[in-house]
């Protein structure tokens, strides 16, 4: 994945100074706590700091990722909760943030987050080529697995007779091998921290803050079911965009067009956009 890169408009040496006196704050008020600090007073000023710095980086940077990188590295388990070591956690969340900083003000001066002179593809097509490629999942089903393969080929047709979707983990695998050669930076199985819960991303891509999130309808599941299934953790995701591709193999969703209007958000009114496919055309 491509490192962050300080948004054009910005000047390097101003993004330095502001990540700089954010270190110092951060040290001046380690300097200050002794054994009579109260941990309400240490947390209060934590979580006030820790909520600027976040605020710095998306200010100065082209994405959300060094500031979610941010939010992981400091990230206090239970804060909200009386816990017996409560101030030596905040304390190591203050000293781990502050090498993270100084770590991206290092690797600033070094020029390793310029903006690049080359633009990689922009947002509005990256999302476009997505939607082709889950639009169109069916195509690549039956062109790859069930159309008469040429006489001189060495994959016969009875190889591929014994490919068969079982379940989810069968449509990530085929649906990653079809996104990763334009986005070589998407990854699988990527875990983050959501506040109450982690969540699990089944394919994430970084760069533009896109997830999916995929499902295979089975004999024994119902709409319901898998409705239920899905607003169970794919609403709490942390994304810009969040797709929901669900290859219903056993054919459960009634009417798919009024299925995917459920689903359908937009950043203006919700806190990201989702988008939802659902493909029925081709059982393998």
């Amino acid at each position: 994945m491509p490192p962050s890169q300080i948004k054009g408009d910005r000047d390097k040496d101003k993004v330095i100074e502001a990540l700089y006196d954010q270190i110092n704050q951060a040290e001046q008020i380690l300097a200050k706590v002794t054994s009579e600090t109260p941990a309400a007073f240490l947390e209060a000023s934590w979580e006030a700091w820790r909520n600027t710095v976040q605020k710095i980086l998306q200010l100065h940077f082209s994405d959300e990722n060094l500031a979610r990188s941010f939010l992981l590295t400091s990230l206090v388990k239970g804060a909200q909760q009386t816990r017996r070591n409560e101030k030596r956690e905040l304390t190591q969340s203050f000293t781990k943030s502050i090498e993270f900083l100084k770590g991206l003000t290092s690797d600033i001066t070094k020029g390793l987050h310029d903006p690049s002179e080359i633009n990689a593809i922009h947002l509005p097509t990256a999302i476009y080529i997505l939607r082709s490629i889950m639009s169109n999942f069916h195509l690549h089903l039956k062109t790859m697995y069930q159309d008469p393969v040429h006489a001189r080929a060495n994959i016969k047709m009875e190889d591929l007779k014994r490919i068969r979707i079982g379940n989810e983990y069968d449509v990530q695998r085929i649906l990653y091998g079809l996104i990763r050669p334009i986005f070589p930076e998407a990854r699988m199985e990527v875990t983050e921290d959501a506040g109450y819960k982690s969540v699990r991303y089944d394919i994430f891509i970084d760069d533009y803050s896109i997830a999916i999130e995929i499902k295979c309808t089975r004999s024994n599941m119902s709409e319901r079911d898998l409705t239920e299934e899905l607003g169970a953790d794919a609403f709490h995701y942390r994304t810009d965009h969040l797709f929901l591709f669900i290859y219903d193999k056993e054919k459960v969703v009634v009417n798919t067009d009024a299925f995917k209007k459920t689903y359908k958000r937009d950043k203006n009114s919700f806190d990201k956009n989702i988008e939802t496919f659902v493909i029925q055309a081709v059982t393998i």
